[in-house]
């Protein structure tokens, strides 16, 4: 089986985590997986593809610059894993540019519903969306890896507040689980021992760099990847033999 998880800055974990695998002979044999980044997450908020044909043309000129089209011409895959959806962060700064709080009655801010909220999450992932649907229509198999869940010494928690940016991910990841299930998509859900007591991540799994409270690190990416292998050892949605 050929696989090809394609992404934004958070690939360069799973990359790694990959590697790590391979080197502990870890990876299946007959199973190949190429990861490719695309680079900054915030351009998935943009109609970064002209769809085709059974793939999607990339004319964001950052994202070409690795991938003229999704998939490549060169390569003939079973399934293709996306690390695009999860991560609150783009939507979280919406938030605080629009002066709005989801929910909760924050002095200076604006307060919109939880269903507003949904709509709004929606809205942010439209391309990422419309690159799966393009993808289920040609037949391959397709399936999302999260990206790490929200540091506490992330600085979005601190303008925002804790409760606040606990709200907002969790409405937020709820919206995604529901958009894929709709489409019966697989999902490489966050493992819940991954979040501390208050649901953040766990510091174990952060970046090494003091200034980087976005990214994980190796460990996370590698503890993803070996429930992209789990996942991948099963049959896929449809197939008669699936439990």
């Amino acid at each position: 089986m050929k696989v090809l998880i394609l992404g934004d800055s958070h690939t360069r974990r799973l990359s790694a985590g990959l590697r790590s695998l391979q080197d502990e002979w870890a990876v299946d044999d007959g199973l190949h997986i190429k990861v490719q980044g695309l680079g900054t997450g915030r351009l998935l908020a943009t109609r970064f593809f002209r769809p085709m044909d059974g793939y999607a043309e990339v004319v964001e000129p950052e994202f070409r610059e690795y991938m003229e089209r999704i998939p490549p011409e060169t390569g003939v895959y079973d399934a293709i894993g996306l690390s695009m959806l999860f991560h609150p962060s783009r939507i979280m700064r919406s938030i605080l540019r629009g002066g709005y709080c989801v929910g909760d009655f924050i002095p200076g801010r604006q307060a919109i519903s939880d269903a507003l909220f949904r709509e709004l999450s929606r809205q942010d992932q439209t391309y990422v969306l419309q690159l799966c649907d393009l993808l289920l229509s040609a037949g391959y198999r397709v399936f999302v890896i999260s990206a790490p869940g929200t540091f506490a010494d992330n600085p979005l928690v601190s303008e925002l507040g804790a409760a606040q940016a606990m709200r907002i991910e969790r409405l937020h990841r709820s919206e995604v689980l529901d958009q894929l299930d709709r489409r019966g998509i697989e999902a490489v859900d966050l493992p819940a021992d991954c979040r501390d007591a208050d649901g953040f991540m766990k510091q174990e799994f952060r970046a090494e760099r003091a200034d980087d409270a976005h990214h994980g690190n190796a460990a996370f990416g590698k503890l993803m990847m070996q429930h992209v292998l789990e996942l991948l050892r099963s049959p896929p949605p449809g197939d008669p033999t699936r439990e």
